[in-house]
């Protein structure tokens, strides 16, 4: 993830969380870097439920999800990630509530790819 894909994935959240939750603290960037460990991890180490990556009962011990963010903080961010503002948005496109985060990854592997060189075994390719 690029640096701007992070600003634009978490400005937008937060002037919506603010409006959401009405005691809501900015979400800092280490913080959505977290949001989104926590997320990446929750994938490899599966539970049967999301309460029990912050659970301290010590059979579901050792998710490093308590130590990063409360269970609390954790699903007000991820139930407010919001990618534009819906009211100033085009809504012609569907993907309209996305399209700013896909363009930027577009651009990112854009400017990463090196593009394929060809192989020429028999000297035919040109």
């Amino acid at each position: 993830m690029t640096d701007e894909l992070v600003k634009l994935v978490n400005e937008e959240p937060n002037s919506y969380r603010s409006a959401k939750y009405s005691t809501w603290s900015v979400l800092a960037e280490q913080e959505f870097y977290k949001l989104l460990a926590i997320c990446f991890h929750m994938n490899a180490e599966k539970r049967s439920s999301l309460k029990e990556y912050w659970s301290a009962r010590i059979i579901c011990t050792g998710s490093f999800a308590a130590r990063l963010m409360t269970r609390n903080r954790f699903i007000k961010g991820l139930n407010s990630l919001h990618f534009v503002d819906n009211d100033t948005s085009g809504k012609s496109n569907r993907l309209y509530t996305v399209q700013p985060v896909i363009d930027s990854m577009n651009k990112a592997f854009g400017d990463e790819f090196t593009g394929v060189r060809k192989k020429c075994y028999n000297k035919t390719c040109q």
